[in-house]
């Protein structure tokens, strides 16, 4: 068993010390662009807490900011810290900051009586980028001694850049303040950085683990804490803070199932059968009751592609209230059925019988065993797209940009394609390059070196959009210069686009690689690649170890089949056995399908065979043959030099 604790804060670490080769990093910043909020009716949906909650028992500490600083009576006064913690200031009226045009205030509950803001672009009048901002808003001390279980609750509105993780943390220390632990203050939410959340979001966060049972416990509100760096503007408001004894005795919950071992490799969801390895799966589970939980494990049932089940479970584990782990389930199942496998997962405790929530502890996912496609999605459900971003300082022209995914290896591998799909609103017209590193030194997190010919410099096997392609469906880039890929190692694969005036946006499942898979980079202003890790979604684009596929294959009356040299120059000679005595013929493709070769053979007796093209009309790149005799077709590759 395999503990995270605070998964989503390690999911943050992780994007920050991804290290890839990046010299001095510059995010996007929205210098020119003016943020406008448009007001929307507030729906505060009903949590599980609220639904229970008798606020006159339960609550344990509350601050609403009528006396700004000074605090609620008998509570104490609050505290501004770190490098520019007067940022936070007591607001009535909303974010004042250049950026934000038609701010509003946070429609907490207690607007009236003001609340607490971090401004970052009112503190920045200038509007100068690259300057981050740190600063804390802290409690006074608490005591919740007498609690078994504390929940904080409050409320925010917020906006920030430049990246898509927020930069908003809640701290927790239980020895009045000189050790601190930070969790994400923004749990679930996916609208990315440079929109406005929802107004006001109701948050709940457990910190029983670290607050319940102390009599020294204070809270901060930290924007951008000193681990994080890269976050510079617009805000983040709050209000309304409690800490309340949890309502409900016993919630077991599993929060997100992976179809891997996390911790080392990668969560795809269309694997080929020659990378399937032992299915593992890593389950996030948490006690959102206030009672402890013993005896606490989870069980996947996989449906295989024929209708099969087998049953895998973790070791079990014990959580106090708002605990978290991760339960590795190791199996010995090897998913070689090409088809659908279908992953079901149920958390269990010895105290199942009181779950108070049933429904959220279970979850379900699946993928499919393909004979050639390796992706981080389905392939056939996606919800967004990502892709050039427009260059503000020459108007009509788009930024050096790419996008892609990251993968690990089971089995070697000779990648010649990349798979793609892309939206309509991509220009005809377009030229996308394939760009491969591996990464070295660091496992998962490393440096990266490029592929042989496949750097950003090497501009190689470029594939010019055409309008079949804005239909939806995948399209193939062939690599004329095939990959050996190593086990085991780790690799980045991107569709990457020249600064000009066309764009491209591919396909992606929003909120869908919380496995940390997916990348991006672009170009700063030294002219270095900036990399970008850990995007809260997961584009469409994959391996193809095998572009031929597609074509009509049936082997009966071939053997040993075999093309060389390969690669070619000026000839290449095709070996292969006959099982009858049939008319044989040779097509020969290039890349978009057109026959740049056609030889009969003609009739020719059982046995062993050599036939040798003449390739000096053909240009340098990637090229299919078809071997027919009667019905029978054996489709190969081969490259010219």
């Amino acid at each position: 068993m395999k503990t995270i604790t605070h998964y989503v804060c390690i999911v943050v670490l992780f994007a920050v010390s991804f290290n890839l080769n990046a010299q001095d990093f510059f995010p996007e910043k929205k210098t020119l662009e003016v943020q406008e909020y448009t007001l929307k009716p507030v729906e505060v949906s009903q949590d599980q807490y609220s639904l229970k909650m008798d606020l006159m028992d339960e609550i344990l500490f509350s601050e609403d900011f009528a006396d700004t600083l000074s605090g609620n009576p008998g509570n104490g006064a609050w505290t501004r810290e770190g490098q520019h913690g007067l940022i936070w200031q007591f607001d009535l009226d909303g974010p004042d900051g250049p950026l934000i045009q038609n701010g509003v205030p946070l429609s907490s509950t207690t607007a009236d009586n003001g609340f607490f803001i971090f401004d970052a672009d009112a503190a920045d009048p200038a509007m100068i980028g690259g300057l981050d901002r740190t600063g804390f808003l802290v409690s006074p001390l608490m005591d919740l001694s007498a609690g078994a279980s504390a929940v904080l609750q409050f409320q925010q509105f917020f906006n920030y850049c430049c990246y898509d993780f927020t930069p908003l943390f809640i701290g927790v220390s239980n020895d009045g303040g000189d050790t601190w632990v930070d969790i994400e203050a923004t749990p679930g939410y996916t609208g990315g950085a440079n929109n406005f959340s929802d107004n006001p979001v109701i948050t709940n966060i457990d910190i029983s683990p670290y607050a319940a049972g102390f009599d020294q416990v204070k809270i901060r509100f930290g924007y951008n804490p000193e681990e994080f760096e890269g976050f510079t503007h617009y805000f983040w408001a709050i209000d309304d803070v409690v800490v309340f004894v949890n309502p409900i005795e016993y919630d077991l919950a599993v929060s997100d199932m992976f179809l891997t071992d996390i911790m080392i490799d990668y969560e795809y969801l269309q694997i080929p059968d020659a990378q399937s390895n032992n299915q593992d799966f890593t389950v996030l589970v948490s006690n959102n009751g206030g009672q402890a939980q013993t005896g606490v494990h989870a069980v996947v049932t996989v449906f295989n592609p024929l209708g099969a089940n087998s049953d895998f479970s973790s070791d079990t584990v014990s959580l106090e209230p708002g605990g978290r782990d991760t339960l590795l389930i190791t199996t010995t199942l090897l998913a070689d059925e090409l088809g659908l496998y279908n992953c079901n997962v149920n958390a269990m405790s010895d105290q199942s019988v009181d779950d108070e929530i049933p429904g959220n502890n279970m979850l379900s996912k699946s993928f499919n065993t393909t004979m050639n496609i390796m992706a981080h999605e389905h392939g056939t459900f996606f919800d967004g797209s990502d892709g050039s971003r427009a260059d503000t300082e020459n108007p009509g022209t788009f930024l050096t940009f790419a996008l892609g995914n990251m993968f690990k290896m089971q089995t070697s591998a000779i990648l010649d394609g990349i798979q793609a799909q892309i939206v309509d609103s991509s220009t005809i017209g377009k030229t996308i390059y394939p760009v491969i590193y591996k990464i070295v030194s660091g496992g998962i997190q490393g440096d990266v070196v490029p592929v042989a010919g496949y750097s950003t410099d090497a501009m190689l096997d470029g594939y010019t959009i055409v309008e079949e392609d804005l239909l939806g469906e995948s399209f193939n880039i062939p690599l004329s210069m095939t990959v050996n890929l190593v086990p085991n190692e780790y690799y980045m694969i991107a569709l990457y686009s020249e600064e000009d005036g066309d764009e491209v946006y591919f396909k992606t499942l929003i909120d869908g690689d919380s496995d940390l898979s997916t990348i991006r980079f672009g170009v700063d202003q030294f002219g270095n690649d900036n990399w970008f890790n850990a995007y809260n979604f997961t584009p469409a684009i994959r391996l193809n170890f095998d572009i031929a596929l597609g074509f009509e294959e049936f082997a009966e009356e071939f053997t040993n089949v075999n093309a060389y040299p390969n690669p070619a120059s000026s000839y290449i000679d095709i070996e292969f056995t006959t099982k009858s005595n049939e008319f044989v013929s040779i097509k020969v493709y290039d890349i978009s399908g057109k026959i740049v070769l056609d030889k009969e053979i003609g009739n020719i007796p059982n046995g062993e065979q050599r036939i040798r093209l003449n390739l000096n009309s053909l240009n340098s790149g990637l090229y299919f043959y078809d071997l027919h005799q009667g019905s029978s077709v054996m489709t190969n590759k081969f490259i010219v030099r």
